[in-house]
């Protein structure tokens, strides 16, 4: 695998506290990338973003050698079980300290030939080519709601407030939903991982 990383991640001009974080670990078949930031508004979301990466820094550290040599597939579901653990663990902190809180998650994992996309919030992924920029993900939002897309040309909808308020993020509940997509990889991709810092 030859890939090129860069990364930067700052405070922004709204918080005082930086509530992004980021991991990203590769080695000679296999890549995982992520940003989590911290829900605004909560209770120190930089907690539950910094648990996200440093736990799956962890599991990374402990597995890596042996998800190297396992199929595509495989690898999915064990990030995907690892990703809900983290979910369940952020909850259980927030829990204990009778506060709410947690953070959006996108991570990108590259394998061999493929590549899959998880997402939790509305932290978002692109995949640039010389043509476009093209969103991988779904914003995890009031108005992206299956019973809700129908109403987006009604006025009503339009000045709702909960328009673009989170409807899913890791460590509200003790299960989550995780939106997974997986795709061939080709030569020259180019992804870009972001949070909503950066788009709004």
């Amino acid at each position: 695998m030859i890939v090129d990383v860069n990364s930067v991640t700052m405070t922004g001009l709204v918080r005082t506290r930086n509530q992004d974080s980021i991991f990203c670990a590769f080695s000679q078949n296999t890549g995982v990338f992520v940003v989590a930031d911290g829900m605004g508004g909560h209770y120190q979301g930089e907690i539950a973003s910094g648990m996200a990466t440093a736990e799956l820094s962890k599991w990374w550290g402990e597995n890596q050698s042996q998800i190297d040599v396992l199929p595509f597939g495989r690898v999915v579901d064990l990030l995907e079980k690892q990703i809900r653990d983290i979910n369940r663990l952020i909850t259980e902190h927030y829990q204990m300290l009778r506060q709410t809180g947690g953070t959006t998650f996108c991570a990108l994992l590259i394998h061999q030939n493929a590549y899959a996309v998880f997402n939790i919030g509305d932290s978002r992924l692109y995949l640039c080519t010389k043509r476009r920029v093209r969103q991988l993900t779904t914003d995890d939002v009031w108005e992206n709601q299956p019973q809700i897309r129908h109403l987006k040309d009604s006025p009503v909808f339009i000045t709702d407030p909960r328009k673009g308020k989170l409807v899913r993020a890791m460590g509200i509940a003790r299960e989550t939903g995780v939106s997974i997509s997986t795709n061939a990889m080709e030569k020259k991709m180019v992804f870009f991982l972001c949070s909503d810092g950066v788009y709004k």
